[in-house]
């Protein structure tokens, strides 16, 4: 789960959110183990550094403000089918031109060094993820594992799965199954909405 160690207990077995009670659901009928993976939080400078990004691009850049209020939208309307569809992917791509454009055009070196920090504690919280689910199944060898992470993470983590190299015994062989279709499913929904 993407999930630190050291919130795992406060946030999977104390707090009630949707992923907490998804996971806890899913494990009352099957066998698995929640384990966390996630090495940290952002610290609050970072975070108040992205919210302050977030409102400046909201001010000064029309085509972010108009991609986020569309992002919101769908997950408003369509929740987990739009959260898992090419499609978020697809918007959060075009959300990232948008926003490099806009720092680009505004020219505050401030507010790109903070864009450039929240980005650099994701890469390094991304990377740990993958070293810690191998270090994990390296030690606790299992048949079937499901990675739990947020949708801003999805595209980054497959691009790292599919140039990990194999080799040893208990490599991982990542499958991300039907998931080119999800697209179709989430559009066929939102059109006949």
């Amino acid at each position: 789960m993407e999930i630190p160690p050291l919130t795992f207990q406060r946030v999977f077995k104390d707090e009630e959110n949707l992923e907490s009670r998804a996971v806890k659901r899913y494990l009352e009928v099957h066998r698995a183990e929640a384990v966390p993976v996630d090495i940290m939080e952002a610290s609050s400078e970072v975070v108040a550094e992205s919210q302050r990004l977030s409102r400046e691009l909201r001010a000064r850049s029309r085509d972010y403000c108009q991609l986020m209020n569309a992002d919101r939208q769908y997950i408003h309307e369509h929740g987990f089918a739009y959260l898992n569809s090419k499609y978020c992917v697809e918007l959060w791509l075009k959300a990232d031109v948008a926003t490099r454009e806009a720092l680009e055009s505004i020219g505050n070196a401030e507010l790109a060094r903070g864009y450039r920090d929240w980005n650099d504690v994701h890469e390094h919280r991304e990377q740990e993820m993958m070293k810690n689910i191998q270090r994990y199944a390296e030690a606790h060898p299992f048949n079937t594992g499901i990675f739990l992470l947020g949708a801003a993470h999805r595209r980054s983590i497959m691009e790292k799965a599919a140039n990990l190299s194999g080799g040893s015994s208990s490599s991982i062989e990542w499958n991300f199954g039907n998931y080119g279709e999800l697209i179709d499913g989430w559009r066929a929904d939102a059109a006949s909405n």
